[in-house]
């Protein structure tokens, strides 16, 4: 293939001298200072494009690489032969100045004017130059292998850090269990399990101890491989989809991509047109819900006047009803005050004055019948006392109690 003989011979190329060479006899010391900076900076971009070029060409023409290599044997060859070639030149024209001669000797193979790179312009061919276009395709190709080459050794990295740490849970798993039985067989066995007569610790209980520990131990192992179970059947389950997901991807074709961000691209716009018009509801419910709070408020400050105005009616309609009550019952009082009148209106004028003789006799039948009342009344609390004393004496002789009857029956027969 053209290109790749042309980037075989440009990377052999490359390896030669600058096509101008500069006259270092006429430079000065900075001068000379910066070319050999610049000669430096070169040749390191130099090694690193070859070296792009080179890991290219080892995994797309190995056998390119082979002749690259000949090819600069080949060079390393003349430059060693050119080498030795010059001080010899150097000597004859030193000759040739003694002699006076001026000429030089004749054939391209004979001149030493043209130095190394004479030599190994001769036997590298000229012309044959990687295109910039082929360069920045050779270092993209080049940079997505190394990418992937760090994905999988990231990859592979990971895995081996998953299992190392598996591994480490793992022995400190083992460590932690072992110490727990050593713990508890010291505590059950070793401390507690001595026999009081004998000293020793009796073979039964030993048994039974790894009897119990070793059913322990199953019952683990059974969740474990229960649990183990289960993962190996996710795990196939999640093989399985991933090979239809591969085998649909193998069936997708480009047209398929195409569509789907046609699609993608119809419901962004949907979505955002979605997006601007809830931005558009939200700048109206956020409106709306500031005059509800300003409503609400003023509805809030409309119903604490409506309980104002509802208790002032309520404490004016109970006024009204204490005047009716009032009003009844002053409409009662002037009607028996109206009846008084009018009995005492017709007393007064029925009214005869009585005779002062009847008068007379009136009142002293008046004092009369009071003065019987008052001794009435004295002889009514001495008959009550006589009760009160009969009844703190019950308990006394016969004699005095008859006499006591004797005595009260004479003051009633006296009354």
């Amino acid at each position: 293939m053209s290109f790749r003989r042309g980037s075989i011979l440009s990377v052999s190329s490359r390896m030669t001298f600058m096509d101008d060479e500069p006259h270092f006899e006429d430079l000065t010391d900075d001068e000379l200072r910066d070319t050999l900076e610049q000669a430096i900076q070169h040749n390191r971009y130099l090694q690193l494009e070859n070296e792009i070029f080179e890991r290219y060409l080892q995994r797309h023409d190995p056998q390119s690489v082979q002749v690259m290599t000949q090819v600069l044997e080949s060079a390393k060859h003349a430059q060693r032969v050119a080498s030795q070639m010059i001080p010899i030149a150097s000597a004859l024209s030193l000759t040739s100045e003694k002699l006076g001669r001026g000429t030089s000797m004749s054939g391209s193979t004979l001149t030493f004017t043209g130095s190394r790179r004479t030599i190994t312009n001769q036997i590298l061919p000229r012309g044959f130059r990687i295109s910039i276009s082929h360069r920045i395709e050779m270092a993209e190709n080049e940079i997505a292998e190394m990418r992937k080459s760090l994905g999988e050794l990231e990859t592979l990295a990971a895995k081996t850090r998953a299992n190392l740490r598996a591994q480490m849970e793992e022995v400190d798993l083992r460590i932690r269990e072992t110490n727990e039985a050593r713990a508890e067989l010291e505590e059950n066995v070793v401390k507690n399990g001595v026999d009081p007569l004998t000293g020793r610790i009796p073979a039964e209980k030993f048994v039974r101890f790894m009897e119990e520990w070793l059913r322990a131990a199953d019952a683990i192992i059974e969740k474990l491989r229960l649990k183990s179970a289960s993962l190996k059947a996710q795990i196939s389950k999640a093989k399985h989809q991933l090979a239809q997901k591969e085998e649909l991807g193998e069936t997708l074709h480009p047209i398929d991509f195409e569509q789907l961000a046609i699609e993608n691209h119809k419901y962004q716009e949907k979505i955002d047109r979605k997006n601007h018009h809830l931005l558009q509801m939200k700048k109206i419910t956020g409106r709306c819900s500031l005059s509800l709070s300003n409503h609400k408020q003023k509805l809030a400050e409309q119903m604490a006047v409506l309980k104002s105005i509802k208790k002032e009616i309520a404490r004016k309609q109970a006024q009204i009803e204490k005047f009716n009550n009032e009003e009844h019952r002053t409409a009662i009082d002037s009607e028996k005050a109206a009846n008084q009148l009018r009995q005492i209106t017709e007393l007064m004028g029925e009214y005869t004055v009585p005779d002062l003789i009847e008068f007379v006799k009136m009142q002293d039948e008046l004092a009369e019948m009071q003065r019987t009342y008052k001794r009435l009344q004295r002889h009514h609390e001495v008959q009550q006392n006589a009760i009160k004393a009969f009844k703190n004496q019950s308990k006394a002789e016969p004699d005095i109690i008859q006499s006591k009857k004797h005595k009260e029956s004479r003051v009633k027969y006296e009354v």
